[in-house]
Protein backbone atom coordinates (compact mmCIF):
# COMPACT_ATOMS: atom_id res chain seq x y z
CA UNK A 1 0.00 0.00 0.00
CA UNK A 2 0.97 3.70 -0.39
CA UNK A 3 -0.27 6.94 0.01
CA UNK A 4 0.62 10.33 -0.93
CA UNK A 5 -1.23 13.67 -0.43
CA UNK A 6 0.19 16.96 -1.53
CA UNK A 7 -1.29 20.12 0.01
CA UNK A 8 -1.72 23.19 -2.51
CA UNK A 9 -3.11 25.96 0.36
CA UNK A 10 -3.90 25.38 4.18
CA UNK A 11 -7.38 24.02 5.38
CA UNK A 12 -8.81 25.80 7.80
CA UNK A 13 -11.10 24.68 10.46
CA UNK A 14 -14.30 26.60 10.44
CA UNK A 15 -15.52 26.03 6.75
CA UNK A 16 -16.28 23.22 5.13
CA UNK A 17 -14.78 20.81 2.67
CA UNK A 18 -15.57 18.84 -0.22
CA UNK A 19 -13.76 15.46 -0.65
CA UNK A 20 -14.40 13.65 -4.64
CA UNK A 21 -12.76 9.99 -4.62
CA UNK A 22 -12.57 8.49 -7.76
CA UNK A 23 -10.53 5.14 -8.82
CA UNK A 24 -7.43 6.21 -11.32
CA UNK A 25 -6.37 2.86 -12.36
CA UNK A 26 -7.20 -0.41 -12.08
CA UNK A 27 -4.52 -3.49 -12.49
CA UNK A 28 -4.68 -7.20 -11.82
CA UNK A 29 -4.29 -7.30 -7.84
CA UNK A 30 -3.85 -3.31 -7.03
CA UNK A 31 -6.39 0.13 -7.21
CA UNK A 32 -5.48 3.51 -7.14
CA UNK A 33 -8.10 5.91 -5.41
CA UNK A 34 -7.49 9.87 -6.08
CA UNK A 35 -8.95 12.20 -4.30
CA UNK A 36 -9.67 16.10 -4.11
CA UNK A 37 -10.15 18.25 -0.98
CA UNK A 38 -11.94 21.40 -1.82
CA UNK A 39 -12.58 24.50 0.48
CA UNK A 40 -14.44 27.87 -0.60
CA UNK A 41 -14.26 26.34 -4.53
CA UNK A 42 -10.13 26.22 -4.20
CA UNK A 43 -8.28 23.06 -4.59
CA UNK A 44 -6.48 22.70 -1.08
CA UNK A 45 -4.94 19.03 -1.22
CA UNK A 46 -4.75 16.54 -3.63
CA UNK A 47 -4.37 12.48 -2.84
CA UNK A 48 -3.19 9.44 -4.17
CA UNK A 49 -3.39 5.77 -3.00
CA UNK A 50 -2.68 2.46 -4.17
CA UNK A 51 -4.42 -0.48 -2.55
CA UNK A 52 -3.46 -4.31 -2.79
CA UNK A 53 -6.45 -6.79 -2.89
CA UNK A 54 -4.98 -9.08 -0.27
CA UNK A 55 -5.59 -13.18 0.51
CA UNK A 56 -5.31 -13.47 3.99
CA UNK A 57 -5.19 -16.93 4.02
CA UNK A 58 -2.42 -17.64 2.15
CA UNK A 59 -1.08 -14.07 3.12
CA UNK A 60 -0.14 -12.58 -0.32
CA UNK A 61 -1.70 -10.61 -2.90
CA UNK A 62 -4.76 -11.70 -5.02
CA UNK A 63 -6.56 -10.99 -7.98
CA UNK A 64 -9.34 -8.65 -7.60
CA UNK A 65 -12.31 -10.87 -7.83
CA UNK A 66 -14.39 -9.62 -11.30
CA UNK A 67 -17.29 -8.39 -8.96
CA UNK A 68 -15.40 -6.25 -7.12
CA UNK A 69 -13.45 -4.89 -10.40
CA UNK A 70 -17.02 -4.25 -11.72
CA UNK A 71 -17.79 -1.86 -8.93
CA UNK A 72 -14.48 -0.29 -8.98
CA UNK A 73 -15.39 0.84 -12.67
CA UNK A 74 -18.09 1.87 -11.70
CA UNK A 75 -16.32 4.73 -9.75
CA UNK A 76 -13.47 5.15 -12.38
CA UNK A 77 -12.20 8.25 -13.89
CA UNK A 78 -13.71 9.51 -17.40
Amino acid sequence: MKYTIEFHDEIRYEHDVAIFTAIAEIGNASFTVTQRIMQNDSLRATGRTTLVHFDYRNRKAAPIPEDIRARLQEMAEA
